[in-house]
C-alpha cells in the first residue's frame, strides 16, 4: 500500500489532476493539484522539477478558471526558481513563462508581459533564439491570444522571425 508522500502517490495524484483538467473538472482538479502540491513541497522541497511542475500546473488551472490574480505570483515564483535552477534552455522554463505571461495579460498588464518576453528571448544562451524559438513564439502568441493582442503578423505568418517574437506588438 502507498503512502501519502511517496513519490509514486504523489505522481498519481498530479496525473490525476491533470486528467480532471484536461476534462474540464477544474474545481476537482485544483483541489487535487493543491493537495498533491503542498505535500511534494513537504517531501520532495520547492525546487524539486516534479513539485514545480505540479505548481506551473496549479497557476494553469488557475488561469483556465479565470483566477488570474491567484494563478500570476504562483506562476511567478515557478519561472523564477526553473529560470535560476533549470536554466532559460528548460522547456519547463517556457511552460512557466507561458502561465505567467497569460496571467499578467488577462489582468491587463500585457505590455509588462511583453518586456518579460523579450528580457527572456534576448538571453544569448536561450535555446529560444536558437533551435526552440518556435516554443517561444508559440508561448507569446498564446499571451497575445489572451491579450487580444494578435496581429496579423502573428495570424497569418506561418514562419515568424525572431522580430516577431521581440518586436511588441502595435
Amino acid at each position: 500500500m502507498e503512502r501519502p508522500g511517496h513519490r509514486e502517490t504523489l505522481e498519481s495524484q498530479a496525473n490525476l489532476a491533470s486528467l480532471l483538467f484536461q476534462q474540464g473538472r477544474l474545481r476537482e482538479a485544483e483541489q487535487l493539484q493543491r493537495a498533491a502540491l503542498e505535500t511534494q513541497m513537504r517531501v520532495l522541497g520547492p525546487e524539486n522539477l516534479d513539485t514545480l511542475v505540479s505548481q506551473g500546473n496549479l497557476a494553469g488551472i488557475l488561469n483556465r478558471e479565470g483566477r488570474h490574480a491567484e494563478a500570476e505570483p504562483i506562476a511567478r515564483r515557478t519561472f523564477e526558481v526553473e529560470l535560476r535552477s533549470l536554466g532559460p534552455n528548460h522547456p519547463g522554463t517556457l511552460d512557466a513563462l507561458q502561465q505567467l505571461g497569460m496571467a499578467m495579460a488577462y489582468r491587463h498588464r500585457y505590455p509588462e508581459a511583453v518586456r518579460l518576453f523579450q528580457g527572456v528571448l534576448r538571453n544569448e544562451n536561450n535555446t529560444a533564439n536558437r533551435g526552440n524559438r518556435w516554443a517561444a513564439w508559440y508561448a507569446f502568441a498564446c499571451v497575445a491570444a489572451a491579450a487580444n493582442q494578435l496581429t496579423t503578423r502573428f495570424a497569418i505568418s506561418g514562419r515568424p522571425s525572431i522580430t516577431d517574437i521581440t518586436t511588441p506588438p502595435g
